[in-house]
């Protein structure tokens, strides 16, 4: 049986390789060489797919929920039988599925092919003799060069242009053939070709056309600022009358419950829809049991606003770090930050937030497995449907320094480099984003925002999920330290900011400057 020769875009799809050895190896080494995003699941793997960058490695044996949302699965262990199992799985859930070594098994193969750019040629002789498919591949090889793979993308930037300006199909695939013989013969002449074809057409490229009007820009503009997009962050503090500025953070105040109020009124004035709510106790233990007592300050607010504004949104944020004596996220024992032991009471705060009516719960820890912690205790508690926004990309950066100085949160001692990400990884970023989504979360936080936007952007071209930037404090410090010398006009930079997070991939935006950008944008509107 011959096999229809179907060329497949794998490029961020999501392929399942199944099986640790070397036949193992060998299709992953082909996924990849497609940019497939490649997860393997074995209980042993051989050194060589140890080493592999950018695969994802589960050390056990398969599962059926591991097929959940594989695109394509490879079935390569050393066991026939485990293989057909795999193959009727996939058949079942209508999953491309290659069982090495088993034709039967197999609703599609891999067949030997030769790569160079965006050219591709590939042999198949239906499993019939490999032999046969290495020979036309080592003919075909010695032809398929370097500047074959690159005339093709010349070409290929061309044909937009002949589409628009050539009027036949006919007319078209000679305009094609003359330069494919330009470009065999000399590929330096073939890109002085495409110069002057796209110079004596400039025509075609006369983007200017769409900027010149207010009307003409706006209605050509690819992304907007909204007012129900944007989370603003509010400080709730033990006291009374208490309304205290943050100095470095211009127009910010921690707000005492007797007064908040005020801040409430300006919220909802404004339009803003969410709040991300911090608290700030008035006693502080090793323990940080603040965070999550019932009559702590967080419940107390969150109840308070529910009564004056019960559309708003809240999203409380969960961490130990404004809690604790020692400043740290969780709990220390002998300098060193514990992750298990502090679980338990991250989903003990999350619980009591959830109690008293937030919304949404934020944890910001950086605890590995909290999100799994919590959404397991929420759902036993019977808030199953209290989403998680976690703080999955949270990097242990120097931008927060104001936000300490607002929530009396800096570390006691040595700094937040074991928990909080390194600025260097960006890789190790969608790995935790990754992970807290299996864990449940269902929403993600990039934080800080403007120096991340490549981090939200490859996740949001990634992963299926709301992806939340968080701009934090120091960004915000900064634009007001400028403002306020004269150097920068604060509403063209803020705006700047706020599209170029939603270009990023933004779906939401926390932001010190929400309430300004909510006046701004209502002023557009008139």
């Amino acid at each position: 049986m011959a096999y229809f020769p179907m060329f497949v875009q794998l490029k961020n799809k999501k392929c399942l390789v199944i099986g640790g050895g070397r036949i193992a190896l060998r299709k992953i080494e082909v996924l990849k060489d497609f940019e497939a995003d490649v997860t393997v699941i074995a209980p042993e793997m051989i050194p060589q797919i140890r080493q592999i960058d950018k695969i994802r490695r589960i050390f056990r044996t398969f599962m059926e929920e591991d097929f959940k949302e594989a695109e394509l699965v490879v079935a390569a262990t050393n066991d026939s039988k485990v293989n057909s199992e795999i193959s009727k799985i996939c058949m079942q859930k209508k999953i491309p599925v290659n069982a090495v070594d088993q034709k039967e098994d197999c609703s599609f193969i891999f067949p030997s092919y030769v790569k160079e750019g965006e050219v591709v040629a590939a042999f198949s002789s239906g499993g019939q003799s490999p032999m046969i498919t290495q020979y036309l591949k080592e003919k075909i090889k010695p032809n398929l060069t370097e500047e074959l793979g690159q005339i093709a993308q010349i070409l290929g930037s061309l044909r937009a242009f002949a589409k628009s300006c050539i009027a036949t199909e006919q007319q078209r695939k000679e305009f094609y053939k003359e330069l494919l013989q330009i470009g065999l013969k000399d590929i330096d002449l073939l890109e002085e070709q495409k110069i002057r074809v796209k110079s004596r057409n400039s025509k075609m490229e006369r983007t200017r056309r769409l900027r010149t009007s207010n009307y003409m820009r706006d209605m050509v503009r690819e992304n907007h600022v909204r007012i129900d997009e944007l989370i603003y962050p509010i400080f709730v503090t033990e006291g009374e009358d208490i309304k205290h500025p943050v100095e470095s953070m211009p127009g910010i105040y921690q707000y005492s419950l007797d007064r908040l109020p005020e801040e409430i009124n300006r919220i909802k004035e404004a339009g803003i829809k969410a709040i991300l709510i911090f608290g700030i106790p008035d006693h502080k233990d090793e323990v940080g049991s603040g965070a999550y007592a019932e009559d702590g300050i967080v419940p107390k607010a969150i109840r308070q606003i529910k009564k004056e504004y019960e559309e708003l949104i809240i999203i409380a944020d969960v961490c130990l770090c404004e809690y604790t004596s020692h400043g740290h996220c969780g709990l220390v024992k002998d300098g060193v930050i514990l992750n298990d032991e502090t679980l338990p009471l991250l989903a003990k705060a999350s619980i009591s937030y959830a109690k008293a009516g937030a919304d949404i719960i934020a944890p910001s820890d950086m605890m590995d497995l909290r999100v799994k912690a919590i959404r397991e205790a929420l759902d036993e508690a019977g808030f199953v449907y209290t989403p998680i926004m976690s703080y999955s990309a949270k990097f242990a950066s120097g931008y927060y320094g104001p936000f300490r100085d607002a929530a009396h949160s800096a570390p006691g001692f040595g700094d937040r480099k074991t928990y909080q990400m390194d600025p260097a990884n960006g890789q190790e970023a969608m790995r935790e984003i990754g992970e807290d989504i299996e864990e449940g979360a269902d929403l993600i936080i990039a934080k800080p925002a403007l120096a991340y936007m490549d981090i939200m952007k490859e996740a949001s071209m990634k992963y299926n999920i709301p992806i939340v930037a968080y701009n934090v404090s120091g960004e915000y410090a900064m634009v007001k330290a400028a403002a306020a010398n004269g150097w920068i006009d604060e509403k063209k930079i803020v705006m700047e900011n706020m599209v170029g997070l939603k270009r990023a991939g933004a779906k939401m935006i926390i932001t010190y400057h929400a309430l300004d950008v909510a006046k701004w944008l209502k002023e557009e509107e008139r």
